[in-house]
């Protein structure tokens, strides 16, 4: 099970690198306010369920931006795109990397002048 934009469906999701993939099946018959809702997702959670209850969520992605909405066989293949993790890694080291810069030039200039 997942939940997207608030709204649950008996599916699961693919990851492909940045983007995070789920067909929504026939049965749903997604309007086209529904449609556009999942298109503008912020949120995808993957549900952890036990005989039909939910009991939490096992993964959650934050959704950049929508990449596709294909029509298929068994219902409405959606794509969004997520951060990847080299990219949240490369923050982090540029986020380290300016805080000793800053910390450095901090010393410079209310350093001991004697």
């Amino acid at each position: 099970m997942v939940r997207i934009a608030g709204m649950t469906f008996d599916t699961d999701i693919e990851i492909n690198g940045e983007t995070v993939e789920a067909t929504i099946p026939n049965e749903y018959d997604l309007s086209d306010e529904q449609v556009e809702t999942l298109k503008n997702a912020k949120k995808l959670e993957r549900l952890d369920m036990n005989y039909g209850k939910e009991v939490g969520v096992l993964a959650s992605y934050n959704l950049i931006d929508w990449r596709k909405v294909e029509k298929e066989r068994y219902g409405m293949r959606f794509g969004w795109q997520t951060y990847r993790t080299t990219d949240v890694d490369q923050l982090k080291q540029d986020n380290e990397d300016l805080t000793q810069a800053l910390l450095e030039l901090a010393e410079i200039v209310g350093g001991d002048n004697g």
